[in-house]
């Protein structure tokens, strides 16, 4: 099973986690990393490294991120790209649940392409995409 980081600033990245929860069930192996505005880098990189050692990476860890190019996001690429951990941004609640429902079932970087690809599907347009509703 692959386990999950999730960081986002604010308090966003508990909150997705206990929508998914209040979705799926208690969640084994996930960890979510609030990063608040008055934090530094050093706090930032502490806590983002406490969640990685605190999550088991027999198959590996996808960290979910919220915007590319925030604090959490480029401290998650430049010291946990590669080795067995994956970063992903653009997250939203449609990839959140995608990814815990199949991180059993696919391997991390399987895993990653469909956290991308269900972000994507889960972004419409309903006054256009009426076939939808």
């Amino acid at each position: 099973m692959v386990s999950i980081v999730i960081t986002t600033h604010g308090k966003l990245a508990t909150t997705f986690l206990d929508v998914a929860e209040s979705v799926l069930g208690k969640q084994e192996a996930v960890v979510a990393v609030d990063v608040m505005p008055q934090e530094g880098k050093e706090e930032i990189l502490q806590h983002l490294t406490q969640a990685v050692s605190r999550v088991e990476q027999q198959d590996g860890v996808l960290i979910l991120a919220g915007i590319f190019g925030e604090s959490d996001c480029q401290i998650s690429l430049s010291l946990f790209r590669g080795n067995g951990i994956r970063v992903v941004t653009g997250l939203n609640l449609p990839m959140l649940l995608k990814v815990l429902t199949h991180r059993s079932d696919l391997d991390l970087n399987a895993l990653a392409a469909s956290a991308c690809e269900s972000g994507k599907a889960g972004i419409i347009d309903c006054g256009l995409d009426s076939t939808r509703v």
